[in-house]
């Protein structure tokens, strides 16, 4: 019998394949090219497997390693890759249906297309870890950039998104006050809004965030094809269905069984199964 905290996934067909519509979700297509493009970043590096042999000890594990995203583009936040990579795509699409071109990330941060990419204004709302990722993009891209913030969240927090050059906006209420707040502005001032919540004005951008969090599993892919068991965050769900996609395509049947986790009082995942 499984223990309580473990639910197992009930829309898991016994013979999952993946198919057209997985595939819209995440192209794998693009995600090698795109990590090749990404090393010629020089603030970007695949991330390390951290080995825990005390942990794996006392848990009466093999071993246990953790994938430190920490060190991500140096900036310490651990969904770096989705930020970055929306605020990319947004940029090189635009480039692209302007100039009919294919624009690099190279190209991108040196500015090589200004003319196109100088007029956009990135905006999310966040409690850190994205708004941050939002920001160093639109720095490094050079592109102004909005966070919108609720009250409650840290000045640490907001002190360190500033130091990227983005203005921080807070708002009265909660998250889903200030993202509101956030489409709010941007359908009367223009700003493009980089969130992982589908929307209709900004269909594609939840495709883009997780075109970027699949480069995650794909070093997964590359770098622990051997492990038996992912364990990976759920959040609203981007982060664990880019990951769970990525291994999905690169190694089939001989992926990693994904366990994704979440706390007992966001819940997200869980209760849409309900």
């Amino acid at each position: 019998m499984l223990p309580t905290w473990l639910a197992p996934n009930p829309r898991l067909p016994s013979t999952p394949t993946f198919g057209p519509a997985q595939r819209g979700v995440i192209d794998p297509a693009g995600i090698p090219a795109l990590c090749e493009d990404l090393a010629q970043c020089p603030r970007h590096a695949a991330t390390p497997l951290v080995a825990l042999p005390a942990l794996a000890r006392q848990l009466g594990l093999g071993e246990i390693r953790v994938k430190d995203e920490s060190q991500r583009f140096g900036f310490g936040a651990f969904k770096a890759l989705g930020g970055v990579i929306a605020v990319y795509d947004v940029l090189a699409r635009a480039v692209r249906e302007a100039k009919k071109v294919d624009a690099s990330f190279a190209d991108i941060m040196n500015g090589v297309h200004k003319d196109v990419t100088g007029r956009f204004v990135f905006a999310t709302a966040s409690s850190g870890n994205h708004g941050r990722a939002v920001a160093w993009a639109a720095q490094r891209m050079g592109v102004s950039c909005r966070i919108y913030m609720n009250e409650v969240v840290s000045p640490g927090r907001a002190r360190a998104i500033e130091a990227y050059g983005a203005s921080v906006i807070r708002v009265p209420g909660t998250y889903d006050d200030a993202l509101q707040r956030c489409h709010d502005d941007a359908e009367n001032d223009g700003s493009y809004v980089i969130s992982d919540v589908a929307q209709a004005a900004y269909p594609d951008v939840p495709a883009h965030t997780m075109h970027g969090y699949a480069m995650l599993g794909q070093e997964l892919a590359d770098g622990a094809d051997d492990a038996t068991h992912v364990f990976v965050g759920a959040g609203i769900g981007a982060l664990a269905g880019a990951i769970t996609g990525r291994l999905w395509q690169r190694l089939g049947a001989d992926r990693p069984r994904v366990v994704v986790v979440e706390p007992l009082t966001a819940d997200a995942v869980y209760r849409s199964e309900e």
